[in-house]
């Protein structure tokens, strides 16, 4: 065959392959269990824990890089969040509290730092990491994509999500989940009709960031509390977490207690927080924290596997109802949807239940909130939350 005849083929083949590649990028329709709308570090953060867990996900931007808006903001082109790249302590978590610009991930380097290690680092510098960050994590971005249109479509496995770009290609979404932030919260009953988004079956969340009971914060030895049972007290401002069943009404934001934001909630959440936190301590805010949301969503947020399983038999009273059901029922560890049913459905477990047969010895400074000796949670078995 001649060369030139040979080259022309070729060519026309991959002309071919690219225009069916365009018909397909404009007219098809591409379907994820999860949408990410933007590829602004809140973006990027959520691929990279979906990423982990290995879900089916896109982020869709509709700029060329991610990080965008800093290419314009601030005006004075310094970032007003802290650098600080010397904090005399080794703890990743403390000093993660004092650089308020790194994202999570588990590469202890793939930090702001490497970029710049000024205290006020220059805003340019922002969008170089976030696409460093992309780059070393391998997460699934795809720009250039502006969406204009989003509608919901039942179909036999449920609602589906549909996003139409600016070149009229769909994008479906199976997975739904809402964060809106710096909300009102005096117009809290108008949400809906003010955000355009419903509130779910299972409630709702309100995340303030609030003072102690002086609501000030200043500098003293009484600043701040470091035992998360006296969170509430602390006058260092820290997130407070509010749950509700349902939106609360004009009526319940006029009756709430006396110098309270809210309504009165379901359950409260105090989160401690002061600049000698460490965020991994499993009694001070990890257990607490799952607890808290357990109790919201009513099931059990830990993973377990049969090792796991096989630990919790030998020294635990009562196993935890993820392994009851399958591991120590000979049927391996069962499936999280069929558990998350099967929980959900027999609702919480009443504390008489939980608490018979545990010896009244038990330390009475140990906090209530947390399970006494023998009960279904061990401090010192490490879980996957």
């Amino acid at each position: 065959m001649e060369p030139n005849l040979l080259c022309f083929i070729l060519f026309t083949l991959f002309g071919f392959v690219l225009t069916s590649f365009d018909e397909h990028h404009y007219n098809g329709t591409r379907h994820y269990n999860y949408c990410v709308l933007g590829a602004g570090p809140a973006g990027l953060q959520m691929g990279f824990f979906l990423s982990k867990a290995r879900r089916d996900y896109i982020i869709l931007e509709r700029n060329s890089g991610p990080g965008s808006f800093f290419n314009k903001y601030p005006r004075h082109r310094k970032l007003i969040s802290i650098n600080k790249i010397h904090t005399g302590r080794c703890n990743r978590e403390f000093n993660l509290r004092h650089d308020w610009n790194s994202l999570l991930s588990d590469k202890p380097d793939l930090l702001f730092r490497r970029l710049s290690s000024e205290f006020y680092p220059p805003a340019d510098a922002f969008p170089l990491y976030l696409s460093m960050f992309v780059r070393e994590l391998g997460l699934k971005v795809q720009y250039g994509v502006d969406i204009g249109r989003i509608r919901s479509v039942q179909s036999a496995t449920g609602r589906n999500y549909v996003l139409t770009d600016q070149h009229a290609a769909d994008y479906t979404c199976s997975s739904h989940c809402e964060y809106i932030e710096e909300f009102l919260l005096q117009a809290l009953p108008q949400f809906s009709s003010l955000s355009g988004h419903e509130v779910s079956s299972q409630g709702l969340i309100v995340v303030v960031m609030q003072y102690g009971k002086k609501k000030i914060d200043y500098l003293g030895r009484s600043r701040a509390e470091t035992d998360w049972t006296r969170a509430w007290k602390s006058n260092f401002l820290h997130p407070v977490l509010y749950y509700y069943d349902s939106l609360p009404t004009e009526q319940d934001m006029k009756m709430h207690p006396r110098g309270w934001p809210l309504p009165r909630p379901k359950a409260i959440h105090h989160m401690v927080e002061d600049f000698l936190t460490e965020w991994d301590g499993p009694l001070s805010h990890i257990q607490p924290l799952r607890r808290f949301l357990e109790h919201c969503v009513q099931t059990d947020l830990r993973a377990f596997t049969a090792e796991t399983c096989f630990h919790s038999a030998l020294t635990h009273h009562k196993p935890p109802l993820f392994c009851q059901q399958g591991y120590l029922n000979q049927q391996g560890v069962q499936h999280y949807s069929q558990l998350r049913r099967r929980v959900y459905k027999a609702g919480p477990v009443p504390v008489e239940q939980v608490t018979a047969g545990m010896s009244t010895a038990a330390n009475p400074a140990f906090p209530n909130y947390l399970a006494p000796p023998g009960a279904s949670v061990s401090s010192g078995l490490k879980l996957d939350l």
